[in-house]
């Protein structure tokens, strides 16, 4: 139904519409099944911008043990109990889980937890105490089973040097290399666990790695790099220039 309502608005305004700003790793798929051409559709995103916490120098103190975060809603779309049921298969190859949030399954949460020290509810924190927990993981993890339009989560912790894992339901996966900054899993191929056994074997980061994802992550997805990557849209779409733009941070993107 959505795709027909999307054929029909094209149908009636593409005539008015020089440009279209698609968010996610979807919005362009859906925008290129209706009769937009495709030289009119650029990707997009949602964008932060560095904290003076991501200025703290990272302290290593074990290579192997490895410290997780997941930062959201507790809701069964955003798959918060399918990572605790994952993780208790890993208990003893990470150090903790660290969850932030609340929701509907929180209950759930709780009893699912219990008392073990591996897991630590925060409940819900201000900004600042959030990033401030993220600067201190080594993994950040959004298992989304319901779609997501982005997921800035996934941004702040890449600003922060944190490598994060994102099912291929999350908008913001498209940041994702699959080497240094992280990696997708498929909710139908439900292949979280083997992806996220991956990550928690190649331990903590030192911080010459967190540095090479704090430097990519303020050339591709700050907020100068969007504006910047907005001017040659004008440029290109007003000004005849040659080239069709490409957005930065999907220069060296893999699609999974």
């Amino acid at each position: 139904m959505r795709q027909i309502k999307y054929y029909l608005f094209s149908l009636k305004y593409k005539s008015s519409i020089d440009f279209i700003f698609a968010i996610g790793n979807k919005g362009r798929e859906c925008f290129e099944r209706t009769v937009f051409e495709s030289r009119r559709i650029f990707d997009w995103g949602y964008f932060t911008e560095a904290k003076e916490v991501h200025q703290k120098p990272y302290q290593i103190e074990n290579k192997q043990d490895v410290n997780l975060i997941y930062v959201g809603r507790l809701t069964k779309s955003k798959g918060i109990l399918k990572l605790v049921k994952n993780c208790k298969e890993l208990e003893n190859e990470f150090s903790s889980l660290t969850i932030i949030g609340d929701g509907a399954e929180r209950k759930n949460l709780e009893e699912m937890i219990g008392d073990s020290l591996k897991y630590k509810y925060l409940g819900t924190k201000p900004n600042k105490e959030v990033l401030d927990a993220i600067s201190r993981a080594d993994l950040m993890v959004l298992p989304s089973t319901g779609k997501d339009g982005w997921g800035a989560v996934i941004n702040e912790s890449l600003m922060l040097g944190v490598p994060v894992i994102a099912s291929n339901y999350c908008g913001a996966s498209v940041l994702l290399d699959g080497d240094v900054r992280g990696e997708v899993f498929s909710v139908e191929k439900d292949n979280l666990l083997p992806v996220l056994k991956k990550w928690v074997e190649k331990g903590k980061y030192t911080e010459g790695d967190r540095g090479k994802i704090i430097a990519w992550s303020k050339k591709n997805i700050s907020g100068r790099a969007a504006a910047n990557y907005f001017l040659d849209v004008i440029n290109f779409t007003y000004n005849n220039e040659l080239g069709i733009p490409r957005a930065p941070w999907l220069s060296d993107i893999c699609y999974y």
